[in-house]
Parts: C-alpha cells; structure tokens; sequence
C-alpha cells in the first residue's frame, strides 16, 4: 500500500533540514532533490536560497586577477534552469580583491543580472582596495544599481567602497542597511548612472534598521541628510564598533532618527584598541526605545561601560527589556571579583526608579565563541557562573526579571 504524504508536508520538513547548517544541509537537500520529483522543487529553494562568492586564491596567477570559486558552474546551473534564478534570495560577495576581479569576470555580471529576487545582497571588499565608483566600469554601475533598486529587497550590506553620494537615496531605501567603510563623494555623481532619481523621490523609505561599522563622519553626510528628511523612519540603529569616528557618526543618526528609534544595540569589541578616556555613547535623546542591546566581544571588556551607557538613558524611558550578550573567552574577565562591585553597580541602575518599565534583563552567552577564529574552540560554562550572576544581581533577580540563556550572535 502506497502512502502519500501531503505537499505542505514535505516543504515543512524540507525547510527543517535547511536550517541545519551549510555543511549539512546541503547535502541532504541533494539527496532529498533525489528522493522523487515532489521533493525536487523544495530541495531547490533550500539549496540555493543562499549564494556566498569568494576569490579563489589558489587560482590567482601573478597580477591577474582571481577567479570567484564556483561562480562559472553556478551560472551554467541557473542557465540550464532559468527558474532556480527565482530561488536566489542571498547573494555574499566578500573580501573582493580589486575592482578589476570584479569587472573583469563577465560571469559575475551575467549573474547579478539574472538574480532579480534578491531579499539580501552583500558585497565586500578588502579596506586595503576599497572599490572607487570612477574606476568601475559602466556596466557594472548600471548592474550594481539595478541591484539597489530591486523591489524584492530588504537588506544591503556594504564594506569598503567610494561611492557618489547620489546613491545613497537608494541605498536607504532598503529595510535593513549596513555601511562599512563606505565614502560618499558628490564629485562622482556625474559618472554613469541611470536617470532614476525620481523613483526614490516618489515613494517612502522603507529604512527599518541601520547598521553602521568602521565609518567616519565626514564620508557619511548624505546619509545625515537623507536621515533627516520626513521620509525616513527608521525603528532600529545598531553600531558595530565604538571608534571614535564610529561614535561622533553614531550620535549623529541619533540626532537625526530619536524621535522613531525603539531599538538600539552596540557590538563593544577592543579587539584593536580599548580608549577607556574615549568618547562614550549619551542616550539622552532616546526616550522612545523600548530595546537595549550591547555585545562584549572578546579581551577585557568592562562592565561598567554598560552602566556608563546607561546611565545617559532620560529619566522618562520607555525600555523594557534590556539584553547583554557576551561570549565566553570573557566570561572570567567579567566574573572576576574585580568586577563583582560593577555588577552590583548595575544591579542597583537597573532597580532604581530610571526603569520603572523594565519587563526583563536577559544575559546571554554565545557557548562556542562569536568569532570565526574562535568557532573551533569550545568553551565550557558551568551552572556555578550562572548562579554567580544571579548572586551578582540580586535586586533584578529578585523582582524575577532576571533571565540566563546560551544564545548565537
């Protein structure tokens, strides 16, 4: 007796596999496409939902540029079968050595045109060759700005690039926005570029969050002006870096978008440098946020910066919940009796009258590291740390807001 298994069945079970995890998953979605035609279309969408290109540097050949590993086999796969091109949702470009590998290659421009579903679409290149706008040719412009434009998309992630400032109207206007290293020039805006100004200028920003990291104030004006005007709103900032440069452009958003902000979130990593005299965060214009979020990623992070920040919140805040992730190559740096009187400094911040809508606290620890480096090592935490939080806070422990949980960054 055969037994049929519904449609919705299979997809439900299809997208579990998906989140397994590259190295899983995709083979097993390989073997799924295999299993009978029904499991085909949904082994499909799982496979190639998710795009990373890199440089093979095993392939570079004196001054000439790398070849992008696999990018030749995708494209014959996506011709062969024009409809996977519609499964394309993420598309990663990272760590780019040159504008020349990227115009060079008629491969990576035949792709980007074909991807005209993309959700989220990265590229990156390396700060030591940032990408000038002047020195890409003007078919990659008119292809990279067909990319910006796409209704379908919803995050743009940008990393060492000179760009003119004209196109920044269209880089805000995606929902999710990063910018790292990104120079904005108005001597460029009259190279090549479509005339579509007005397709911005007719609609709402769709800017939801905007993530900023490595980005110096003086490069980032055009995105304070679009920032000022009526048509963004955005609900989300979140500073990847507590540069100084970081910063000054950080309060400078926040001056810009405090009345619409409800989340703010800070990655303080010293992996570089730790300016403890160094300008700090004043929070005073977010009385709107209901969401504050700081990561301390690796060295001797101290505790009482997240108090210092804080501590700058007005008097009348709206934040309900307040989430402090860490990963454990500093836990002992943390828990360390030389920060047990900045915990209990935290504890009475957090209790006093400054919060009176706090819901939770959450302390969160990545178990196996939050960097790349790091993923190979596993960190054990034992249930006595736990309990040395609990002891450390004692007041919003006690008024039952206090949650611990492992977590992912």
């Amino acid at each position: 007796m055969s037994l049929r298994v519904p449609l919705e069945v299979i997809d439900l079970i299809i997208d579990e596999v998906s989140l397994l995890g590259k190295g899983i998953a995709i083979p097993a979605l390989q073997a799924c496409a295999l299993t009978c035609r029904d499991f085909v279309p949904s082994s499909q969408r799982g496979i190639f939902y998710s795009v990373r290109l890199e440089e093979s540097r095993s392939l570079s050949l004196g001054n000439k540029p790398s070849l992008i590993k696999g990018l030749p086999q995708l494209l014959d796969a996506l011709k062969l079968s024009p409809k996977l091109a519609c499964y394309v949702k993420e598309l990663r470009m990272y760590e780019i050595s040159s504008v020349v590998a990227f115009d060079t290659d008629p491969n990576l421009s035949n792709l980007l045109c074909m991807l005209q579903s993309l959700t989220t679409f990265r590229v990156s290149f390396k700060s030591s060759s940032p990408a000038d706008w002047q020195t890409i040719s003007s078919n990659s412009r008119h292809v990279l700005v067909n990319i910006f434009l796409l209704p379908s998309l919803r995050s743009l992630s940008l990393c060492n690039m000179n760009l003119p400032s004209i196109s920044a109207k269209w880089i805000m206007d995606v929902e999710n926005v990063e910018i790292t290293g990104v120079i904005f020039s108005p001597d460029w805006n009259n190279l090549y570029i479509p005339g579509r100004t007005e397709e911005w200028v007719a609609r709402c920003c769709r800017l939801k969050a905007i993530s900023i990291g490595w980005q110096e104030i003086s490069a980032t004006q055009p995105i304070f002006d679009i920032l000022s005007s009526k048509k963004c709103e955005p609900k989300k900032l979140i500073v990847k870096s507590h540069d100084v440069d970081n910063i000054v452009v950080a309060q400078e958003i926040i001056q810009r978008t405090h009345a619409f902000l409800d989340t703010f979130e800070f990655i303080y990593s010293n992996i570089y440098h730790d300016k403890e005299n160094g300008p700090e965060f004043n929070l005073a214009l977010l009385k709107n946020i209901r969401t504050f979020k700081m990561v301390l990623i690796c060295g001797d992070s101290r505790i009482q910066k997240i108090s210092r920040i804080l501590s700058t919140l007005p008097a009348q805040n709206e934040v309900q919940k307040i989430i402090i992730e860490v990963v454990p190559a500093i836990i002992s740096d943390l828990l360390g009796s030389s920060n047990e009187k900045h915990w209990k400094h935290l504890d009475n911040l957090l209790s006093c009258s400054l919060f009176t809508k706090l819901q939770n606290v959450i302390i969160a620890f990545e178990p196996n590291g939050g960097l790349p480096w790091m993923k190979t090592r596993i960190y054990p935490f034992y249930s006595g740390n736990l309990k040395r939080i609990r002891y450390f806070l004692p007041g919003i422990n006690r008024k039952g807001k206090l949650q611990l949980h492992f977590t992912s960054l």
